[in-house]
């Protein structure tokens, strides 16, 4: 939809800018998404399509096609969200890669409005999130990543 009328739809997105909405490509590296859309949109957000994520070390191919994404998205100064993260292996590879935020099974799972607003109440967030993580200051990134919404 957007992406076969590019010419407004750069407008209508920098619209979205310039009052303060951040974008996003989603599920990127897979589907319509395309390192053209990179160039013309302009996206904030760079998310790894899961397909990825959940091959992080036991695919070669995957490892480095998810490295590669990550340092293509610095390099155009994105924030990278690495989303479907199940795994300690796969939270300390995007960790270590320098993805910026990352979602998934691992830290909690998905949760509707109210018992979301249960648990935060409750304070058990902190809970979910792997407390063992905490003493290095990227937990606080990782639960904001997790429960933004």
């Amino acid at each position: 939809m957007i992406v076969e009328e590019s010419d407004s739809a750069i407008k209508l997105l920098n619209s979205f800018k310039d009052i303060g909405i951040s974008l996003a490509i989603d599920d990127f590296g897979v589907g319509y998404s395309s390192l053209s859309h990179l160039a013309q949109f302009p996206v904030d957000r760079l998310k790894i399509d899961r397909s990825f994520v959940s091959d992080v070390g036991s695919d070669e191919r995957a490892t480095a096609i998810a490295k590669t994404i990550i340092d293509l998205g610095k390099n155009l100064g994105m924030t990278i969200v690495a989303e479907g993260v199940e795994t300690e292996e796969q939270y300390r590879f995007f960790r270590s890669e320098g993805c910026d935020e990352i979602q998934g099974f691992y830290f909690c799972e998905p949760l509707a409005a109210a018992p979301f607003t249960d648990r935060y109440r409750q304070n058990q967030v902190i809970e979910a999130m792997r407390p063992e993580f905490e003493d290095d200051g990227f937990i606080q990134k990782v639960r904001l990543a997790t429960f933004r919404r």
